[in-house]
């Protein structure tokens, strides 16, 4: 059924030391961790579990991330299949930004800002990538410390 909630003044919601979820259908719309991470969005940080400080808004973003701590990802699908519990620290903005398949990669300190840039199945040379731009090293696989911003 509807639940309506009419309030005037504070709500607050104490989950005694557990996450906070919001779900349709068995579906997570948002979820704010125990381990303080944040995720809105169908499926977006669904798979915290021993993560921390991760913040994830948008369908799909940082939806496979089990373990890895410090990471950012704003955009439908953005770091959707990092699932290394060392990859930490990476900034993904917008959609599927850093989205490749490297679900076993230790790629750390990253920043991806644009649709699809660092798409590609990275490895864990890849630390330190910066990629800003649609599109912008979508094909990268490996290199530590490239950077491209295209014109």
């Amino acid at each position: 059924g509807d639940l309506t909630l009419d309030v005037d003044g504070d709500v607050t919601i104490d989950a005694d030391g557990g996450d906070f979820t919001i779900a349709d259908a068995g579906n997570q719309i948002m979820k704010i961790g125990s381990t303080t991470n944040v995720a809105i969005g169908h499926y977006a940080g669904d798979a915290f579990g021993s993560s921390s400080y991760n913040i994830a808004i948008g369908k799909n973003a940082l939806t496979a991330e089990d373990g890895g701590g410090g990471n950012i990802a704003i955009g439908h699908e953005a770091l959707k299949t990092s699932n290394d519990d060392g990859a930490d620290y990476n900034i993904a903005i917008g959609e599927s930004a850093m989205s490749g398949a490297w679900s076993t990669a230790d790629v750390n300190n990253c920043v991806s800002i644009g649709y699809n840039s660092m798409a590609g199945v990275l490895t864990s040379t890849a630390v330190g990538t910066i990629a800003i731009g649609q599109g912008s090293l979508n094909a990268l696989t490996e290199g530590v410390t490239t950077s491209d911003v295209p014109n």
